[in-house]
C-alpha cells in the first residue's frame, strides 16, 4: 500500500514538472543545461515534499492542516528560483510567469476544494483532490500553449510587462483571503462558500485574461518592430536599385570610351608603338574599378541587396569585411524572411564593431547553398563582456537580443538552425535553412 502510494507520489511530482516545464517553455528561453538543473532542482524537491506531506492528510485537511503561508511562500520561492536561474530574458519577464503559475495553480486550488466541499456530505479520497485540480491546471496550461502558438508571440517580446506583476501578486494576495475565509467558516456556511467559489472563478478569469494582455502587448510591439524593419527594408532596396543605376549608367561610359580607346590603341599598334599601347591598357583596366560598381549580384534580390548595402555600410565605417557567396538566383524561402536573418545579423555585427578599435574591426560573411540547404555565416570580431553569451552591444538593455529572437523565430518556421559561438575574439552566428521538410535530417558534413 505504501509502495503504491509512493509511486503516485513520484508520478505526480513529475507530471507537475513536465507541466511547467511546457507552460514556462512557452515564453522563457532556456540557459545552459547546467543552469537548468541548477534552477530546476529546487522546484522539483519542494514539489515530491508538498505533494508526500498532502498525501498523508484527511480531504478536508487541504485547507484546515497544512500552513497556506509557508505553501505560498515556497511555491514562489521554488518558481522564481526555476525562473531566474533556468531561463534567460528580462528580470520582470522570469518573475512574471513563475508568479503567474502559482497564482493559478492557488487559484485552482482553492476553487476545487471549496467546490467539492460545497457538496453534502463529502467524501473524496486525497487522489480524488490532486488529480482533480492537476487535470484542471493540465487544461489551462495546454490552452496558454496553444494561445501563445496561435497568436505566434512564442518568446515574444514586450516593449513594458513590468505592469502585470500586479496580476499575480493581486492574485496570491485573494487566494489567502479566501483560504482564511474558508478556514474560519470551516465551509458550513453554504451561502458564503457559494460567494468565495464564484470569487475563485473570478480571479481566475482575471488571471487568465492576462495573458490576454501579455499577448496583446506582444503582438503590439511585432506590429511596431515589423513597420520599422519593413522602413529599413525599403531603404537598403532603394539603395540597392540606386546602385544597379549607377552601375549600368558606368558599364554604358565605360562602353564608350572603351571604343573610342580601342580605336587609338589600334592605332599605335599600327605606328608599332608598343609601350604607350601598353600604358594606356594598363591605364584603362585601373578605371574599370568603379566604386559604384555592385559587389555582390547573384540575382536573387533581398540577398544582393542585405550584402551590397553590408558592403557601403561597411566601407562608410572603415570595416574590413570578407565574404564568399554562392547562392543559386531562386531560392524557396521567401524574400522578407531571408532580408529578417541577413538584415539583423548584419545589423548585429555592425553594433558590435562600434566598439572596435579601427585596426580591428573585420567582418566575415558566407552565404552558401548546396541541395535545398541555405548555409549562412556571420562573424564579427569582438572585445569585453558577454551577455547571455551574445557580445554586449551599445544598445540598451530593453532591447537587446531582439534581432537574434527575430532570426530565432525565421529559423524556426524553416525548421532549421541557429548557433552561436564566441571564440578567440570572434563572434560567430551560424544558421541552416531548409527549403524543404524532407531535407531537415541532411549530411551536413560538405557544408
Amino acid at each position: 500500500m505504501l509502495e503504491n502510494a509512493g509511486i503516485k507520489v513520484v508520478f505526480l511530482t513529475f507530471y507537475n514538472v513536465f507541466m511547467i516545464h511546457l507552460y514556462m517553455d512557452s515564453f522563457l528561453i532556456y540557459y545552459s543545461k547546467k543552469r537548468i538543473l541548477l534552477g530546476w532542482m529546487p522546484f522539483v524537491l519542494w514539489e515530491f515534499i508538498r505533494i508526500t506531506s498532502v498525501w498523508n492528510l484527511y480531504p478536508d485537511g487541504i485547507l484546515t492542516r497544512q500552513n497556506p503561508g509557508m505553501n505560498l511562500c515556497m511555491n514562489i520561492a521554488v518558481m522564481v528560483i526555476a525562473g531566474l536561474f533556468a531561463y534567460q530574458g528580462e528580470l520582470w519577464k522570469r518573475l512574471l510567469f513563475p508568479m503567474m503559475y502559482v497564482a493559478l495553480l492557488m487559484v485552482v486550488e482553492a476553487a476545487v476544494v471549496l467546490g467539492l466541499n460545497y457538496v453534502e456530505n463529502p467524501d473524496f479520497s486525497m487522489m480524488f483532490y490532486l488529480i482533480l485540480s492537476n487535470s484542471i491546471m493540465s487544461v489551462l496550461i495546454v490552452g496558454i500553449r496553444n494561445y501563445v502558438k496561435v497568436k505566434q508571440i512564442h518568446q515574444g517580446y514586450v516593449k513594458d510587462g513590468k505592469s502585470l506583476l500586479i496580476l499575480p501578486l493581486m492574485g496570491m494576495n485573494l487566494y489567502y483571503v479566501l483560504y482564511r475565509m474558508a478556514l474560519l467558516i470551516k465551509l458550513e456556511n453554504k451561502d458564503i462558500t457559494r460567494g468565495l467559489i464564484m470569487s475563485a472563478i473570478l480571479l481566475l478569469i482575471i488571471l487568465l485574461y492576462g495573458y490576454c494582455i501579455y499577448g496583446r502587448m506582444a503582438k503590439e510591439f511585432q506590429i511596431s518592430e515589423n513597420n520599422r524593419f519593413y522602413v529599413h527594408q525599403l531603404g537598403v532596396y532603394k539603395n540597392y536599385f540606386q546602385m544597379r543605376k549607377e552601375a549600368a549608367q558606368e558599364i554604358l561610359r565605360i562602353k564608350h570610351d572603351l571604343k573610342q580607346s580601342f580605336l587609338l590603341i589600334e592605332h599605335m599598334l599600327i605606328q608599332h608603338k608598343y609601350e604607350e599601347a601598353q600604358t594606356m591598357v594598363s591605364s584603362m583596366r585601373g578605371k574599370l574599378c568603379s566604386p559604384h560598381s555592385l559587389r555582390n549580384c547573384t540575382g536573387n534580390l533581398a540577398l544582393d541587396a542585405q550584402i551590397n548595402q553590408m558592403w557601403e555600410t561597411a566601407e562608410e565605417k572603415g570595416i574590413k569585411v570578407k565574404s564568399n557567396i554562392d547562392v543559386q538566383k531562386s531560392l524557396n524561402i521567401a524574400d522578407e524572411d531571408l532580408s529578417v536573418i541577413l538584415g539583423n545579423a548584419i545589423d548585429n555585427a555592425f553594433e558590435a564593431l562600434t566598439k572596435i578599435p579601427e585596426q580591428e574591426k573585420q567582418l566575415w560573411m558566407e552565404v552558401k547553398y548546396i541541395k535545398g540547404i541555405l548555409f549562412i555565416q556571420v562573424k564579427n570580431t569582438y572585445f569585453g563582456e558577454q551577455f547571455m553569451g551574445i557580445p554586449k552591444s551599445s544598445k540598451t538593455k530593453k532591447y537587446h537580443g531582439i534581432g537574434l529572437t527575430s532570426i530565432e523565430r525565421m529559423v524556426k518556421k524553416y525548421r532549421g538552425k541557429m548557433k552561436i559561438k564566441t571564440e578567440d575574439n570572434w563572434f560567430s552566428l551560424e544558421i541552416v535553412l531548409y527549403e524543404n521538410e524532407q531535407l531537415i535530417e541532411p549530411q551536413l558534413n560538405n557544408i
